[in-house]
């Protein structure tokens, strides 16, 4: 059960913006090599300084219960950074990747948690 939380400083309009979380979320799904309706992919907009500028960058944050290795980061890393650079024209060196691995005991879905 991925989680991808996008925040970014690109503003676009919510057309776009549904577009893109569509596309992270079949790309995670497809990474992680799970089906699409167990991943939930949010967007937050907001400024972001990066080496002490104000520019376009990007911070991923994936979590899920199991599933993040080297090859699904480097595969989710190198997709991920693709899309973003294509859609808002952010440059991968402005593009920070987070992945975290919960605890079934920590992670609740459909009213309990999943251990």
């Amino acid at each position: 059960m991925p989680f991808i939380n996008l925040q970014t400083s690109v503003e676009i309009n919510n057309e776009d913006r549904i577009k893109l979380l569509s596309d992270l979320t079949k790309i995670v799904a497809k990474d992680f090599e799970t089906e699409e309706e167990y991943v939930m992919a949010f967007f937050l907009n907001g400024t972001v300084m990066m080496g002490g500028k104000i520019e376009d960058a990007a911070l991923v944050d994936i979590s899920c219960v199991g599933g993040l290795n080297h090859e699904t980061n480097n595969k989710l890393s190198k997709h991920i950074s693709s899309l973003l650079q294509e859609r808002l024209n952010i440059l991968p060196d402005n593009i920070y990747l987070l992945f975290s691995d919960v605890p079934e005991v920590n992670w609740g879905w459909k009213g309990k948690t999943c251990d």
